[in-house]
């Protein structure tokens, strides 16, 4: 599936704001908060936003490329360009691929955006077997439209999977294998599983969280 230049547009701005909340926002909040195992809040700030930009790009692959995105400016401005490509692949092939992966077992609809109306069950099933919504759709006024709420059993599960599966790119493959082969860290597997485990609450309350925000910024945009 091809990007068209909005798409592109969008990339390239959640790209970047993705920096911005990294770098720059995101440690002014972190000397703010105490320190609580598993929460980043500067990485939590950059899943918030490409989750969001995923979203309403509804395409696999937008998220892996606002992430090499955001690993070219990251390294332009904060880190500097050693390690890659390592850190490039790293970044698109992890969080990125996860985030596209559900955007694509979805059928391109992330969070249920520009998904048909239907009760929250077939929704939720729709939203992993996108065949379902061909079966069942519901007409319903703009009055009760404000009220729905039969997508937020979507995006819960998929905040669940997202979060979990995005738990694991720091502790397993960064912390398990490039850093040993980077810099020859010792892997503590007790330290890899807590750091798993302590991750996935926090990673899951951000998706969710930007699911609601991307339906309605979806919304606005039409």
């Amino acid at each position: 599936m091809k990007f068209s230049t909005l798409d592109l547009v969008y990339i390239g701005i959640g790209g970047a704001l993705s920096v911005v909340l990294e770098f720059y926002v995101g440690p002014i909040f972190s000397r703010a908060i105490p320190k609580i195992p598993g929460l980043d809040i500067s990485f939590g700030l950059r899943l918030f936003m490409v989750s969001i930009f995923a979203a309403i790009i509804r395409k696999p692959g937008a998220a892996a490329a606002m992430l090499a995105l955001f690993d070219i400016l990251g390294d332009i401005f904060h880190y500097g360009f050693g390690g890659e490509p390592i850190y490039l692949i790293y970044e698109a092939f992890t969080y990125g691929f996860f985030i596209d992966l559900v955007t694509f077992l979805s059928g391109n609809h992330l969070f249920g955006i520009g998904m048909k109306k239907m009760s929250a069950s077939k929704t939720l099933l729709a939203g992993f077997f996108p065949a379902a919504a061909r079966f069942s759709t519901v007409t319903i006024s703009e009055e009760e439209e404000q009220k729905d709420l039969s997508w937020v059993p979507l995006v819960i599960v998929q905040a669940i999977v997202i979060g979990i599966l995005v738990s694991t790119a720091d502790p397993i493959f960064y912390d398990g294998f490039f850093n040993p082969f980077l810099y020859g860290g010792v892997v503590t597997w007790s330290a890899l599983i807590f750091k798993f485990v302590s991750y996935i609450p926090w990673n899951v309350i951000t998706v969710f969280l930007a699911g609601i925000v991307a339906r309605r910024v979806a919304k606005v945009l039409g």
